[in-house]
């Protein structure tokens, strides 16, 4: 929706708002007309004209609401979450040093529990995360990281892991357990393979094709990533099974 029909709106809402105190004033006399008249047929007329206004003066806000919460607030929310997103694209283009296409860097790390792990890993499918124990979007995001791991690990295609930056292995390992995650994780303490992908910013979460290209790449964690992610992911996965 246009700033140019947002506005129409927030205008149609305030004229409509504005009927409510004339509404008012016209039953309020149309009822002491009622009561003061002296012919039936006039003070009749006069109640009538009052339930018309009264019934106005319910169905207003009731019409407001419904133009408020139906229409205008979503519209200016998405316009917001499209302002939010904008931002955060420019962000991690600005801080990325690999790009959506571009072949994932090649490293060799151990997990927290002495596995030996490495990229690339030619023919899988590669979901990375970068986090710390101190972020609070990571905080929000890992529970549904860990999902996509429970959901995905019986794969033999798909591999995971979780990269804590500038995080120790006791440190990962007491946060592990505090949180109830299973996934693979990597202490990344000095930054050297989360500056293989970037200068800053985390959460920072990307999905390699079995080619070793990006194919996803964001920053931040909104819920309304899910959708795009678990697509992008579903694909992958499908696409490396063929």
């Amino acid at each position: 929706m246009t700033d140019a029909t947002i506005e129409v709106l927030v205008w149609l809402y305030n004229i409509i708002a504005m009927l409510v105190p004339i509404a008012m004033i016209l039953a309020i006399w149309q009822l002491v007309a009622a009561i003061v008249g002296w012919r039936t047929e006039v003070r009749n007329r006069r109640l009538r004209r009052f339930g018309v206004l009264a019934a106005t003066l319910f169905l207003i806000p009731v019409l407001l609401a419904g133009l408020w919460r139906g229409v205008i607030r979503p519209a200016m929310g998405s316009k917001l979450l499209a302002s939010v997103n904008a931002q955060r694209a420019e962000k991690l283009a600005s801080t990325s040093f690999v790009q959506f296409g571009d072949t994932a860097p090649a490293f060799r790390s151990v997990t927290v529990d002495g596995a030996t792990v490495s990229m690339p890993s030619e023919g899988d499918v590669i979901l990375i995360n970068f986090f710390a124990t101190w972020c609070g979007p990571c905080l929000v995001e890992l529970p549904h990281i860990e999902k996509s791991w429970l959901e995905n690990k019986q794969n033999p295609k798909f591999k995971m892991l979780a990269i804590g930056r500038e995080e120790s292995v006791d440190t990962l390992l007491q946060f592990r357990e505090k949180h109830g995650l299973t996934f693979p994780i990597c202490a990344d303490p000095d930054k050297t393979i989360f500056s293989l992908f970037a200068k800053e910013s985390i959460p920072r979460t990307l999905i390699v094709a079995s080619d070793g290209r990006i194919v996803y790449s964001k920053i931040g964690f909104l819920e309304e990533d899910l959708p795009e992610f678990k697509s992008i992911l579903a694909k992958q996965l499908k696409i490396t099974k063929n």
